[in-house]
């Protein structure tokens, strides 16, 4: 018998109608307590006022999302792993995330090359914001009152490994999510 079926001996197997009804009204009691908790937060405090930034704190406890800056640990092996998990919420979010929702369409493809057009897209999407994270395309937050940016470095290492020269691609001039396209087209000249 599974989690939300009755063990009546006439029903077993069947959602127990009470069961499931009490879950829906918890849930919908907590997010009406979190979007009321969220709308005075907000309505009380302007935009990077305290207000939101304990909110944001709050909400910041959740391992669903990143610790905020002011949060990170001090050891260094501590602060560049906060670090990497605040870069890797905003690849899910901007680049995975946006490449599966281009992939939701009304019908499943019939054929292998249909499939192979969707997987294509939704790979395109995916490394094209990546290189439009790179850019700073969207505000990336990282707590109440801190954004960040990311770099992407090309490191030029001699035969011996030692580094010979490091010039930084992203954020720059070079606009890689253009640079994309070319790229998947076979031009790297």
């Amino acid at each position: 018998m599974g989690e939300g079926h009755c063990a009546s001996p006439d029903i077993v197997g069947r959602p127990c109608i009470a069961f499931t009804k009490a879950r829906a009204r918890i849930a919908f009691t907590k997010a009406r307590k979190l979007r009321r908790l969220f709308t005075s937060a907000a309505t009380l405090a302007p935009q990077g006022a305290p207000g939101r930034l304990l909110l944001f704190r709050l909400l910041m406890t959740d391992s669903t999302i990143p610790r905020a800056y002011e949060q990170w640990r001090t050891t260094p092996i501590d602060r560049a792993e906060d670090a990497a998990y605040t870069f890797g919420y905003h690849l899910m979010q901007h680049c995975r995330s946006e490449a599966l929702k281009a992939t939701a369409p009304a019908s499943l493809p019939t054929t292998a090359e249909e499939f192979q057009a969707e997987v294509a897209a939704a790979v395109d999407k995916a490394l094209h914001n990546v290189m439009d994270l790179l850019e700073g395309f969207w505000q990336a937050h990282a707590g109440g009152g801190h954004t960040v940016e990311y770099t992407l470095s090309v490191c030029v290492k001699d035969a011996n490994r030692a580094p010979v020269e490091r010039i930084d691609i992203s954020p720059s001039l070079l606009d890689l999510p253009i640079g994309y396209w070319k790229w998947k087209e076979g031009k790297f000249r």
